[in-house]
């Protein structure tokens, strides 16, 4: 008798001690900063006798080098060279936002294939087995024919007894 409830109990206590498999970690992207935007160059206006741009035709640079193009004044050149840079450096800043919000959008569909993962996962694990959906019946019914059974006989050992 001994034996019986000590293998009964070891075989509980190693049945209850299953592990069971450790959840995958969610790991968070690194937060996307800001950054300010670069001074406008338009802030500051020029004045009136410094705005001016005029074309030129067949200006003599040097000897024997002639050139066509736009004259500007020193501060309207300034302001055209501030614009242009400010616009490599947007069109920079725009870059690296494109390349930031890309990587955001590969780390979002990552972690929504793994949630769809573990919701297959948990849906396989939660489907009831053939006991769990049948097992309250058939006991009900086992334990009818056996007490049925059993009462036979005991009544027909009861019987022979007399």
């Amino acid at each position: 008798m001994r034996r019986l409830v000590a293998a009964l109990l070891l075989i509980s206590v190693g049945c209850a001690s299953i592990p069971q498999p450790a959840a995958a970690p969610h790991t968070l992207p690194e937060p996307v900063s800001e950054t300010e935007l670069p001074p406008s160059p338009d802030a500051t206006p020029i004045p009136p006798e410094d705005n001016w741009a005029v074309p030129i035709d067949d200006v003599e640079v040097s000897p024997g080098d002639h050139r066509s193009g736009i004259l500007f004044s020193i501060e309207k050149a300034q302001r055209v060279a501030l614009l242009r840079i400010a616009y490599d450096e947007l069109r920079g800043l725009y870059d690296v936002d494109l390349r930031t919000w890309g990587r955001e959008r590969e780390i979002y569909e990552r972690q929504l294939g793994l949630a769809d993962q573990e919701v297959t996962t948990w849906r396989t694990r939660a489907q009831r087995s053939w006991w769990e959906e049948n097992g309250d019946e058939f006991s009900l019914f086992l334990g009818l024919g056996l007490g049925i059974v059993l009462s036979v006989a005991v009544g027909a050992i009861i019987a022979e007894l007399r």
